[in-house]
């Protein structure tokens, strides 16, 4: 079921699976590193945000070519680093 998720859990998810994160003015930008190179998927947070809501995990997630389903479950710690490269690797062919 999807539902909001804490942005500070986001974050830490996020880093933990290879995104480094770049700041923006208005939107904190986390971009994937694979085997130490940059790929175009992007997950934005807003700056100062609490929680994603299930629109802007919804929005991510198409920008990137994932489900939802798949993005939220990233998110949400639930899938790992392994998985997650499986997912962005298999959605950029």
């Amino acid at each position: 079921m999807l539902r909001p998720v804490e942005a500070s859990q986001a974050r830490r998810a996020l880093r933990d699976k290879g995104f480094v994160e770049v700041s923006k003015r208005d939107h904190e930008m986390y971009i994937l590193y694979v085997d130490g190179k940059k790929t175009d998927f992007l997950v934005k947070i807003s700056h100062g945000a609490r929680e994603m809501r299930k629109d802007e995990i919804s929005n991510n997630a198409r920008s990137v070519g994932l489900r939802v389903q798949d993005l939220y479950l990233i998110l949400a710690c639930e899938h790992g680093a392994e998985k997650t490269r499986e997912l962005f690797l298999t959605a950029s062919t």
